[in-house]
């Protein structure tokens, strides 16, 4: 909590998001509770994997947006509506039409999404490739484009 208050203090009314990679339980909605007041872009898969009912309830309790990775591993997860923003990882839902589907269910749902790499996606012309066929699909504008360990683009 240190952390975020100290960069909110220095840096202001940027951008800001948590990634919290599965670390916490439903019982720790106090620390979220908490981080709420920072105005935080996201919080990033704060609950377990399989967490899907339970990042729905700690969604509920919050204004913060919860962001699905970890979790958006299927089509499944996507329909679950556990979160305000998804995730994609191409290589995670198991390819390039996947994902389109991913992006569309979500989308229709109201669920923000975001199209994330993992390492072995390897080069940018491969993003690049995937993006065409996301906005040559139709897709809406607020699709964003990112390598694990890279800032948005």
């Amino acid at each position: 909590m240190d952390l975020v208050r100290a960069v909110r203090r220095r840096f202001g009314n940027i951008s800001l998001m948590v990634d919290a990679n599965t670390s916490y339980q439903l019982d720790d909605t106090g620390i979220f509770e908490e981080l709420d007041r920072f105005d935080l872009m996201m919080i990033e898969q704060p609950l377990e994997r399989e967490a899907l009912t339970e990042h729905a309830e700690l969604q509920r309790r919050l204004h913060t947006s919860i962001c699905l990775d970890e979790s958006a591993h299927d089509l499944e997860s996507v329909r679950q509506g556990s979160a305000r923003i998804l995730n994609i990882k191409v290589q995670r839902i198991g390819g390039v039409w996947p994902a389109r589907q991913a992006h569309d269910l979500a989308r229709a749902a109201g669920i923000s999404c975001w199209l994330g790499t993992m390492p072995e996606l390897g080069s940018p012309r491969c993003k690049a490739y995937i993006w065409r066929h996301f906005r040559t699909s139709r897709c809406p504008p607020t699709l964003w484009l990112r390598s694990a360990g890279s800032s948005m683009t």
